[in-house]
Parts: C-alpha cells; structure tokens; sequence
C-alpha cells in the first residue's frame, strides 16, 4: 500500500536521477564503468549497476580519479568488514527471532 501511494514520486526521483545527465556526464560514467571492468573491481558486485555507479560520480563531481579512489575505499571497507558476509553469518539468527 505505501508503494503504491509513493511510487510516482520514487518514479520521478529515479527518472530525474538517470536523466539529469549531459553527454559528457554519461560518457564520464561509461569511462569510470570501463576503468572499473579493467582493475576487475565489479567482478563480484553484480549489484553495482549504473545508478549505483552514478551516485559516486556525483559524490565526486565526475572526477574519474577521485570517484575511483572513493569507490575503491568503499570496496575495501565492505570487505574488512565482511558486508556481503552479514545474511550468511546471521541468516540462522533472524530465522529463529522470528
């Protein structure tokens, strides 16, 4: 019920999101995509995918450099602290709290 009352607005936010984007923009974040495939960053982060990319190159003001560094930060604090590992480590746990 609540996505449903939302969804037009989280439509327009996600449309003004991908959309808001000038030609330089977009073949910023296909360069950054490419530097990421060749450094084989994304090989295990399926998830990341080009809205997720983009959110850092905005963070960073489309610098490629300081958006790689950023990201690359990100990728190692998520494997020091074992983020992917969370579900599998307490999936028991929530199973039997609820």
């Amino acid at each position: 019920m609540i996505i449903k009352k939302h969804l037009g607005k989280i439509l327009n936010l996600f449309l003004r999101f991908w959309f808001d984007m000038n030609r330089t923009q977009y073949q910023t974040l296909e360069s950054f995509k490419a530097k990421l495939i060749s450094e084989e960053l994304l090989r295990d982060f399926v998830q990341f995918d080009d809205l997720y990319l983009l959110r850092f190159l905005r963070a960073r003001k489309f610098d490629i450099d300081k958006t790689f560094l950023m990201f690359k930060t990100f990728l190692q604090w998520r494997k020091d602290n074992q983020v992917d590992q969370i579900e599998v480590k307490y999936s028991n746990l929530i199973r039997y709290q609820i």
